[in-house]
């Protein structure tokens, strides 16, 4: 079991306790009752798991979605107990104490910011753990540095490098390890055909250090395929959506779940967004444009309007775009702008999770400078997806190039599981309110 399980264990664990302990208190000092009779009981560990749920959707324990610590362990902390109060006082039935939902608060923040502290010693113990000695030339370790820095699944450190044409002797590799303490060597597919290099980390092998292609680590660490490792070939893997119908049918039956969710809000917001919209950017609430989804089929995504009006097809769309309005920003910041594509959840043509719709120019473009770049096309594109959630927003071809690698480790691994790991990244992207 790793460690990022066993603190989230523990972390769980621990606010139920504390929880529990609250009732216990409140039972034997105000209540006078039998707590382990009452069904109170079941209430407090309802509650307590739902308050650690919120924990966890805003970044706790390991990495916090505000800017401090203390103000993401308060945060969470306050949203379960005012929640409850607000429901309790709404059906007008009072089963949880106002002293456990007050002393919650703090309690339930101690225990947040106590976890923050354990998870990064975890964390940083971890990545001392995994120590990676990369054998390649320095054009692809700066390579996997740059990619190291945007994003990885697993922490690790880089120890160092050996060039793959250098040829060492028993003594010299001797003292490379002794330097550098490595736990898994790896190297680039041109070291598979050079003799010399295969004995040497196959001596490396044997002495307990772990060994891999640079694929295999990009795909087991980095979260993401290297296109440059790649060869058409190496396509031609199951994709689910495709050769597992099971898959396809619970998946489509959670993307009408949430977009009839979607419906209700979307009819609760528009009211809203179109005060704003006439306020402040004057002009045509919605907004539909031209997006390729699978096999190549164009159709209409759907938003609420965020830029100036016959504006939005000039270039690409940048962090800071000039065209976009004042409002329009808050709607970006948001997402609100993104909920009107439930319509397109509902008509097939949008998923929850999939690589996300390009226009047709663009893909275009991206198809003639980038191998393999229609292969993302073999499933549907998604509201939400594994590059959106892992790699910052990008505004040109050379992020689009980044894009498509996360984009493929997902066509790979495609799985309900990784789709629900998606969505509460995406919740905890959404609530640090991180423009796109």
């Amino acid at each position: 079991m790793s460690s990022r399980l066993v603190v989230r264990g523990a972390f769980l664990s621990t606010v139920v306790a504390g929880t529990l302990l609250l009732g216990k208190l409140h039972a034997a000092t105000r209540g006078m009752y039998d707590l382990s009779a009452s069904p109170r009981l079941w209430a407090l560990v309802t509650a307590a798991v739902v308050s650690a749920g919120v924990g966890y959707v805003l970044g706790l324990p390991e990495r916090p979605a505000c800017r401090t610590a203390l103000q993401t362990a308060v945060i969470a902390a306050l949203v379960t107990p005012i929640g409850i109060a607000i429901f309790q006082t709404i059906i007008g039935r009072f089963v949880l104490p106002r002293f456990v939902l007050i002393a919650s608060i703090p309690v339930n923040s101690l225990i947040f910011l106590g976890f923050v502290a354990i998870s990064k010693k975890f964390s940083i113990a971890r990545t001392e753990r995994e120590r990676i000695l990369l054998w390649c030339d320095s054009k692809e370790a700066a390579a996997i540095q740059n990619d190291f820095e945007i994003h990885s699944e697993i922490p690790c450190l880089l120890v160092g490098r050996v060039d793959q044409n250098e040829a060492l002797t028993p003594g010299e590799l001797e003292q490379l390890l002794h330097d550098t303490q490595p736990s898994m060597v790896v190297y680039s597919v041109s070291g598979q055909r050079d003799t010399t290099t295969l004995q040497t980390l196959r001596r490396m092998h044997e002495r307990g250090l772990r060994v891999r292609t640079i694929s295999d680590f990009y795909d087991s660490h980095l979260g993401k395929v290297p296109i440059r490792e790649l060869e058409s070939s190496a396509l031609l893997f199951d994709v689910r959506e495709i050769h597992h119908p099971s898959y396809f049918r619970i998946s489509r039956i959670l993307d009408m779940a949430f977009a009839l969710i979607g419906l209700i809000t979307l009819g609760m917001v528009i009211p809203v967004v179109a005060f704003g919209n006439f306020v402040a950017n004057r002009g045509p609430l919605f907004y539909a444009q031209e997006r390729i989804g699978k096999s190549g089929t164009a159709f209409k995504i759907l938003k609420f309007r965020t830029m100036k009006p016959s504006t939005e097809l000039s270039t690409w769309t940048t962090e800071d775009d000039p065209r976009i309005t004042a409002f329009g920003a808050f709607l970006r910041r948001t997402h609100l702008d993104e909920l009107p594509q439930v319509i397109n959840m509902i008509r097939g043509e949008l998923s929850l999770v999939g690589p996300r719709p390009e226009q047709p120019h663009y893909v275009e473009q991206l198809s003639q400078s980038i191998p393999f770049y229609n292969a993302r096309h073999l499933v549907r594109p998604g509201l939400t997806g594994w590059a959106q959630v892992n790699y910052p927003y990008g505004a040109d071809e050379t992020d689009a190039f980044e894009k498509l690698q996360f984009e493929f480790w997902y066509l790979r691994h495609q799985r309900l599981v990784i789709d629900i790991k998606i969505m509460i990244r995406t919740v905890r992207h959404v609530l640090g309110f991180k423009g796109r």
